[in-house]
């Protein structure tokens, strides 16, 4: 059977959809986009790194730093890149 490439992007686009729903079940909207976007900047090479990344840093602490710089020093914290956790939260 062989299909177009009007196809391929149907099924494409069908499976993300019902990624999204299936996420939606467990996840708010904010969280379930954040994690999606996550997802995609992982690339193929790095999408579960990205993906974990985002499990461990959930939007809800994210959303609460704030200001661009804070935020990119929380995740390379949490992904293990630095140990500098000057202006980042307590507890975070």
């Amino acid at each position: 059977m062989k299909m177009d490439i009007s196809q391929l992007g149907n099924r494409w686009l069908e499976r993300k959809k019902q990624r999204m729903q299936n996420l939606l079940k467990i996840a708010l909207p904010d969280e379930a986009l954040y994690r999606e976007i996550m997802l995609s900047l992982g690339y193929p090479s790095n999408k579960v790194n990205f993906l974990e990344l985002a499990l461990i840093t959930p939007y809800a602490e994210i959303k609460k730093l704030k200001e661009r710089q804070i935020i990119e020093k929380a995740l390379l914290y949490r992904a293990g890149f630095t140990d500098d956790k000057k202006r980042i939260a307590r507890g975070f």
